[in-house]
């Protein structure tokens, strides 16, 4: 195998009629994903809840699993009775380590502990690990086909669809995507008070990145909230020895879902870029820590301004 700046390049011998994926992270196949949520409910029944947001161009159903307490009561979506927040990863298909810290994030809410229970009376936790199962499945990278312009769902629409949330959820979008549409109107439907969404990326070295927007600084909650926020995934990431880095979303990031919210709507969202340097177990510890400290900042938020606006508002 050789590496350079720009590519990996090898060579590997490959029987006719078999079928290989080549990723530069360990993949999470979307089959296994699935029958791991269905595994979840069926041992968890009172806590965990599994939903079909919709389904992809090719048909695969986007699976949303849903924590809380009692959820086979608060479990319907919009008739929650306590905050709910949305956490979700595999916009872009071969971005496993954002999956992983979500896998992390996962099992924190599911944990039999008493901070486990505490955030499961709480609050209602949302969990999208594949928000791309058609790009998972292929193998494609980024897009949700890798040949889009022969896939597109519209005329002249390309399918990095994670730039269509902004226009679709204002409604100057003409025509979006099934799964942006999928996430979109469950985030509608639910009004989540926070939004989380896990990428990962593969730049020189091992560090992650927190991407955000700037809050209206006439929001002065809002503000401390933010900036809670990243204090909270800077004292999780030097607990885990990670070197985190601060950017702000711009340029098409302005279509992103955690620009939308936070510029838009007044909702704190945020995204992580994790690293697959670091491996499956260090990626889920890490996001473990990650979630307990964002959901303590947005419960104290939340305790303190009980107007907090909604998506759907």
């Amino acid at each position: 195998v050789t590496y350079s700046d720009q590519s990996i390049s090898f060579e590997l011998d490959v029987p006719a009629g078999v079928r290989v994926q080549v990723s530069t992270e360990p993949p999470r196949p979307y089959p296994e994903t699935v029958l791991m949520l269905e595994s979840i409910v069926k041992h968890h029944p009172d806590i965990a809840q599994l939903h079909v947001l919709g389904r992809s161009i090719e048909g695969r159903p986007i699976f949303l699993l849903r924590v809380t307490d009692n959820v086979r009561l608060k479990g319907a979506p919009g008739c929650e009775d306590c905050p709910v927040l949305l956490f979700t990863a595999g916009e872009h298909a071969t971005e496993f380590a954002g999956e992983e810290v979500t896998r992390g994030m996962l099992q924190a809410a599911l944990a039999s502990d008493g901070q486990g229970r505490l955030r499961r009376r709480s609050c209602v936790m949302d969990f999208v690990l594949t928000c791309n199962p058609d790009g998972n499945v292929n193998g494609w990278h980024q897009y949700n086909a890798t040949d889009w312009k022969n896939h597109d769902y519209a005329p002249g629409v390309d399918r990095s669809w994670h730039h269509e949330f902004g226009s679709y959820l204002s409604g100057t979008a003409a025509c979006v995507s099934p799964e942006t549409r999928a996430v979109a109107d469950w985030i509608t439907t639910t009004s989540p008070r926070f939004v989380h969404t896990a990428h990962s990326w593969e730049s020189k070295g091992d560090h992650m990145g927190v991407y955000r927007s700037s809050a209206d600084e006439s929001d002065v909650e809002l503000v401390r909230v933010m900036a809670s926020l990243d204090e909270a995934a800077a004292s999780a990431a030097a607990a885990h020895g990670i070197n985190l880095v601060f950017r702000p979303l711009g340029g098409m990031s302005k279509g992103h879902l955690p620009h939308y919210l936070v510029v838009e709507k007044g909702i704190p969202s945020c995204s992580v870029e994790a690293h697959p340097a670091h491996d499956r177990a260090a990626l889920a510890s890490f996001g473990a820590d990650l979630f307990a400290g964002w959901v303590n900042v947005v419960l104290a938020s939340l305790g303190r301004n009980k107007s907090q606006p909604m998506v759907g508002s």
